[in-house]
């Protein structure tokens, strides 16, 4: 299984419209790349940041589950069509050796792998590829036990028998 390790504010569109490379800070002359990784464990790179006066400010663990709503991962089989070690999409990637050598190196000071645990894909990761999604309790990782249920609309039911994909579509219930 590959993680993709998200925030529950994003969960919603992610069960609607799938994982997009991101594009953020990537420039225009690099292909954009949907990251995962090995790891069961939250990866600590996937924390966010905030800016306060005018300074950077990189939250925890704790703090990104408080203001995000929460952290969430979404599984995907291993051979997802697509998916590539670390070496060889940041170098298909086009992605300035500088830049993943610094990248290498926050990973690592955070506690990451790269080389070993980090895969990535170029396309659009479509919900109906997605093996897991899972939320942390403060304990461990639970599953979202369907996509209505994640994007909080009551009244609907969605039912993903074992093995299949999420069903966008339910039934008024």
């Amino acid at each position: 299984m590959r993680y993709h390790y998200t925030v529950g504010s994003y969960l919603a569109s992610i069960l609607r419209d799938g994982l997009h490379p991101a594009t953020a800070g990537v420039p225009k002359s690099e292909r954009p790349i949907v990251w995962f990784t090995a790891s069961p464990h939250w990866e600590e790179t996937a924390n966010k940041s905030l800016v306060v006066r005018g300074m950077c400010q990189f939250l925890t663990q704790a703090e990104t589950s408080r203001f995000c709503d929460g952290l969430c991962r979404i599984g995907v089989r291993d051979d997802l069509r697509g998916l590539h070690p670390f070496a060889r999409i940041t170098r298909e990637s086009h992605q300035d050796p500088r830049t993943t050598d610094a990248l290498i190196a926050v990973a690592v000071e955070r506690g990451s792998a790269p080389a070993r645990d980090w895969y990535g894909t170029f396309r659009v990761v479509q919900p109906a590829d997605f093996a897991v999604v899972e939320k942390f309790d403060g304990s461990g990782w639970v599953p979202v036990p369907t996509i209505y249920d994640a994007l909080g609309v009551n009244g609907y039911t969605a039912v993903r028998e074992p093995g299949a994909a999420f069903s966008t579509a339910g039934n008024k219930g």
